[in-house]
């Protein structure tokens, strides 16, 4: 996650998402040590385990907790869930935007009350 005024770009926080857990004998050796709680090991761990949105959101908390005035959130369309948007407009409500792509597929998007797929929103 970076700071950006248009013309510099800061990076003010990262997370580093884990790989899907395998299924059955082979999940033993994706994961082959233990974690100990408590243990300088155990935190980044433990964020890993967090999904994306859940970590990004969080890392935007942090940067506003910390001073950092945010007006936009932008986002891959990785991102463009109802949740995530939500998420982000709580944070400080009426100051701060999620703007995120959209994917061309058959989902629906709500554009002035109306449910359209990103096709017809792109023509629009």
């Amino acid at each position: 996650m970076g700071w950006f005024d248009g013309t510099s770009f800061l990076s003010v926080d990262f997370s580093i998402p884990s790989e899907k857990p395998l299924r059955g004998h082979r999940r033993k050796a994706q994961y082959p040590k233990a974690c100990i709680p408590g243990s300088p090991g155990a935190t980044p761990r433990k964020a890993c385990a967090t999904n994306q949105i859940d970590q990004t959101v969080a890392m935007i908390k942090r940067a506003v907790k910390h001073g950092i005035r945010v007006r936009y959130v932008l986002a891959d369309s990785g991102f463009s869930s109802q949740g995530f948007i939500q998420a982000v407009r709580q944070i400080r409500p009426q100051a701060m935007h999620g703007v995120c792509g959209v994917r061309k597929d058959q989902r629906k998007y709500e554009y002035q009350g109306v449910a359209v797929d990103a096709k017809t929103l792109l023509t629009q």
